[in-house]
C-alpha cells in the first residue's frame, strides 16, 4: 500500500490497479427518513402543533391529515412543529427573563 499524501485519494491508495464499482458510480445523495419518523411519532408531534397559538387548529388538522394521506410533503407538518417549538421557547425565555 502506498503512503497517503496530500494529493492522493483513497481509491488510488487502497486499490491502485483495480476497478472499483463503488468509486466509479455516480454521486449519491443522503436523506433522513423523516416521513417514517414523523409517522411513527405523529400523535405526539400533532399534539405539540395543536398547542401553538399562532396556527388555527383546523389548519393543523388539515396539514397533518394531508401528510398522513400522502398529499403533503413531510416538511409541511414539520414546519408547524418547529413553529410550535419556537413559540414555546419564546414563552420559556420570557418567563425566565428579569
Amino acid at each position: 500500500m502506498r503512503r497517503i499524501g496530500r494529493t492522493s485519494n483513497a481509491r488510488t491508495t487502497v486499490a491502485p490497479n483495480r476497478k472499483n464499482e463503488v468509486c466509479d458510480r455516480r454521486k449519491m445523495g443522503f436523506t433522513l427518513p423523516m416521513t417514517r419518523w414523523m409517522r411513527a411519532r405523529e400523535p405526539e408531534l400533532r399534539e405539540i402543533c395543536h398547542e401553538s397559538k399562532q396556527v388555527e387548529a383546523r389548519a393543523v388538522h388539515r396539514v397533518w391529515n394531508g401528510f398522513l394521506r400522502g398529499r403533503h410533503h413531510w416538511s409541511r407538518p414539520w414546519a408547524l412543529y418547529v413553529l410550535s417549538q419556537f413559540e414555546s421557547g419564546l414563552k420559556g425565555s420570557a418567563s425566565g427573563a428579569r
